[in-house]
């Protein structure tokens, strides 16, 4: 799976998508997809992460925390913590976990 590939997908998608583009025993590198206003609804990783915009802007919510990211921003995200990421505009991010 690549990323031209997640655009393509995008372009009929209601949800954002997400791949994995890369992983190891120990890592996981998954890029996502998302249409402006798309959410990726509330969820946990069971290792710590960290989210990395590659391209657009995104609000990354993490119980009253809200963090908003443009392009080449990142954020940490731990481990067992519920948290949500909602699309302010046309997006691609990476999450590397591990």
């Amino acid at each position: 799976m690549t990323i031209k590939q997640i655009l393509k997908d995008l372009e009929s998608a209601k949800r954002p998508i997400a791949k994995v583009l890369q992983s190891g025993t120990n890592f996981k590198v998954i890029a996502i997809g998302f249409i402006k206003n798309m959410i990726l609804d509330d969820h946990k990783t069971d290792i710590s992460a960290k989210l990395v915009v590659l391209e657009g802007k995104v609000v990354y919510k993490e119980g009253d925390k809200m963090v908003m990211l443009s392009q080449y921003e990142e954020t940490p995200i731990p481990a067992g913590v519920i948290h949500s990421v909602t699309a302010l505009e046309d997006s691609i991010c990476l999450v590397i976990k591990g």
